[in-house]
């Protein structure tokens, strides 16, 4: 859907997530009464998981919930996240 109406351009160049664009498809989603599928389409969006979560949160906790979302981003395999601290050699023995 995203291709037939933006064509090869959005698919490789997907917009911008920000406060106001998460903000502004929830609203329109839900003016339109709108499926997921149609507004990932109508604004060349490819995450339908995301405008599921933006509208939950925004129907539990409002406006405000969107504004402050960052993009959060999962560990690589192998790869310590940021909440566990990496153990070096000295403090692996002082435990």
């Amino acid at each position: 859907g995203i291709y037939a109406r933006f064509g090869k351009k959005t698919l490789l160049n997907p917009p911008k997530v920000n406060e106001d664009f998460r903000l502004n498809l929830v609203k329109w989603k839900q003016k339109n009464s709108a499926s997921i599928s149609e507004t990932c389409i109508h604004f060349g969006y490819r995450s339908p998981g995301s405008v599921y979560q933006w509208e939950c949160l925004y129907n539990k906790r409002g406006s405000q919930a969107l504004l402050g979302l960052r993009r959060e981003r999962r560990p690589k395999h192998g790869q310590p996240s940021r909440q566990e601290p990496r153990r070096t050699a000295s403090s692996a023995s002082r435990a």
